[in-house]
C-alpha cells in the first residue's frame, strides 16, 4: 500500500469517527491536521493551493467542522471554490458518532 493511500485512509477514518467527547477534541484536531498534511507531498503535489480549517468546539450550539477550502477563502464565514468540509457530530441515543459531508 502506498503512503498516500495510508493518508487518505487515516483521514477517512477520522471523518467516519465523528466527534469524540470534549476531552479528546484537541487530539482530534491534531490528528486531522496530520492526516490532511500527509496527503500533500504523497498523494497530491506539495504546491497544491489549499487551506484547511479545523474547528472542533464544545457545546450544543456550536457547529464544529473541518476540511479543505480554496486558499483564497476568508478565514471565517462563507468559503468558495472547490471545498471538502465535514461536520463531526457526537453520538446520541439513536445514532453513533458521525460526520455529515454536504457537497459543494
Amino acid at each position: 500500500m502506498r503512503i498516500g493511500t495510508l493518508a487518505i485512509e487515516m483521514l477517512a477514518n477520522l471523518i467516519a469517527g465523528g466527534m469524540p467527547d470534549s476531552q479528546h477534541r484537541e487530539e482530534l484536531a491534531s490528528r486531522t491536521r496530520e492526516a490532511i498534511g500527509g496527503l500533500f507531498g504523497t498523494r497530491y503535489r506539495t504546491d497544491t493551493k489549499y487551506a484547511y480549517r479545523t474547528a472542533f468546539m464544545a457545546g450544543d450550539d456550536a457547529v464544529s467542522f473541518a476540511g479543505f477550502v480554496h486558499e483564497d477563502s476568508p478565514t471565517s464565514g462563507v468559503y468558495g471554490g472547490m471545498s471538502l468540509i465535514w461536520f463531526p457530530q457526537t453520538a446520541c441515543e439513536t445514532s453513533p458518532n458521525s460526520s455529515p459531508m454536504p457537497l459543494s
